[in-house]
């Protein structure tokens, strides 16, 4: 027969007692029975992340000679007594450990490990230009867990957390950008990628001087490194635009302008400059002439200048004649006679030249013949009056001075003289140009042993006939008395040259009448 008892550990004494059942007879046996102890198995261990290393440490009773891990993944096994392992998958494992002690004796325990999943790491980029910044997008996830933090880390030192990142960088070029992921199990995973910045374009452009109504002509110089320039886009000053590198452009007016480059790269950079350019005045060519000359006479000419004219830095005008001067208000002879042109060109200090030519503007003219005829050159005073004619050859106007203090715009006239003398009697003519010439003739009044008295004057201020006097000559002495018709002496003189005005000795005027001498 069998029988089951529980032992306790140690020593234990079993007796055995047969007895024949004929006889009643019996016998007794005793063994001592010894029980183990029997070994408790244990060990520790951690969840980790996949990837990372299980650590199992042996936490069995003493006095065992063998251990035996089965890892839970139909995979892996050790006889270690503290074995390392690295799972092939996340997920939870069931783990058993096997002991064995020195007496045979065995013991096992199993216990749950969970390898957490690893997060997947991975972002986006959107490079971009300069000084606009990079996009970066998280696209990290984790199985079976969640993301407890993220970290974006870039060459400058900067961090981020945010899944979304646009990060300015001081320069274009190629930079790296790491991003770690936390879940929420502490396993961290990290990706390192490449970013690169496009350069801008970097714009300088220059202007030629240029004058109104010139070609203004641009040179650019703009780059871009290691990329090439795809379009340009000029706009000067709203007024006009082009495409071309190197453009030309003939502004509306002077003045300055604000003139402006755009340009894009082929990785669609945009940069833009605008920059002023001065468009300076044209001088005027304005001046002052009077268009008939005389031969051999000076035309003036007088430069006007324009409101707002730049300064002049020379002059040139052309006669006609070949003569050419580069004074600002010049004169010049005419040495023939002709129709002429008459040009100026004129220079300012930026450059700016302007120019005009007045066709056949100038006409030079001869000279009228001054000349004229009289009845006689040689005249006595008792007969001094004598009559002019003009002979002169094309004159319209005409002017006489009778050397006497009398004139005459008459073309024929006459003239009396008062006094025997010689006379310079001069004829001025003049063209309807105003060219003019003279001519002087010598008229002789000669002196007559005379005695001369006129009988009646008029004294009325307007310098004909205001005195009265005798005209005698030869007379050594000399005198005069009038009296009014009393009788009364109401003017006397002793001398040739003293006459009688019509007033009386305290200067009052008599009355008009007869008088006696």
């Amino acid at each position: 027969d069998t029988v089951n008892s529980i032992m306790t550990v140690g020593n234990n004494n079993v007796t055995l007692t047969v007895t024949n059942l004929e006889n009643s007879c019996f016998d007794t046996l005793t063994q001592n029975i010894f029980i183990n102890l029997t070994p408790q198995a244990n060990f520790l261990t951690n969840n980790v992340c996949f990837g990372d290393t299980v650590k199992f440490i042996d936490d069995s009773s003493l006095d065992v000679i063998n251990y035996f891990y089965d890892f839970g993944d139909y995979i892996g096994s050790s006889s270690s007594q503290n074995p390392n392992y690295i799972y092939t998958n996340p997920g939870i494992y069931n783990v058993t450990l096997v002991i064995n002690s020195s007496m045979g004796c065995q013991d096992s325990i199993s216990k749950d490990i969970v390898v957490y999943d690893v997060p997947y790491v991975d972002f986006i980029i959107q490079n971009n230009c300069e000084d606009v910044g990079n996009i970066f997008k998280d696209l990290s996830s984790v199985s079976n867990g969640n993301i407890a933090n993220r970290e974006f880390r870039f060459d400058d030192g900067s961090l981020y957390n945010d899944s979304i990142v646009n990060h300015i960088f001081d320069e274009y070029g190629l930079f790296d950008v790491s991003l770690k992921v936390v879940s929420t199990d502490g396993c961290v995973d990290s990706i390192v990628k490449t970013t690169q910045v496009f350069p801008k374009p970097v714009i300088d452009f220059t202007a030629s001087d240029a004058c109104d109504g010139q070609k203004t002509f641009f040179n650019n110089s703009s780059l871009v490194p290691n990329s090439s320039i795809i379009s340009h886009n000029w706009n000067f000053s709203s007024e006009g635009f082009s495409s071309d590198r190197n453009p030309t452009y003939i502004f509306s007016s002077d003045g300055v302008f604000d003139v402006s480059l755009s340009i894009a790269s082929d990785r669609g950079c945009e940069s833009s400059l605008t920059k002023e350019v001065v468009v300076y005045k044209k001088p005027s060519v304005n001046f002052d002439f009077i268009s008939d000359v005389c031969l051999g006479e000076e035309l003036n000419i007088h430069y006007v200048a324009n409101r707002n004219d730049p300064n002049i830095a020379s002059w040139e005008y052309s006669f006609g004649d070949g003569n050419i001067s580069n004074l600002q208000n010049p004169t010049h002879r005419y040495n023939y006679l002709g129709v002429f042109d008459l040009g100026l060109s004129v220079v300012s200090l930026e450059g700016c030249e302007n120019d005009t030519v007045i066709s056949e503007i100038i006409e030079v003219h001869d000279y009228p013949v001054a000349d004229f005829l009289t009845n006689k050159f040689f005249v006595s005073e008792t007969d001094p009056k004598i009559y002019l004619k003009n002979n002169s050859f094309e004159a319209t106007i005409f002017y006489w001075d009778f050397d006497n203090g009398q004139y005459s715009y008459q073309e024929n006239t006459s003239v009396t003289f008062d006094e025997p003398n010689f006379y310079d009697v001069k004829l001025t003519v003049s063209n309807k140009f105003g060219c003019s010439s003279e001519v002087v003739k010598t008229i002789q009044v000669t002196a007559e042993h005379t005695f001369f008295i006129p009988n009646s004057f008029t004294p009325d201020g307007d310098g004909v006939n205001d005195v009265f006097i005798p005209k005698v000559s030869k007379v050594s002495s000399f005198e005069m008395q009038v009296f009014n018709r009393w009788g009364v002496v109401v003017f006397e003189s002793s001398s040739i040259n003293l006459g009688w005005d019509g007033k009386n000795s305290r200067g009052e005027d008599l009355s008009n009448g007869m008088y006696l001498y």
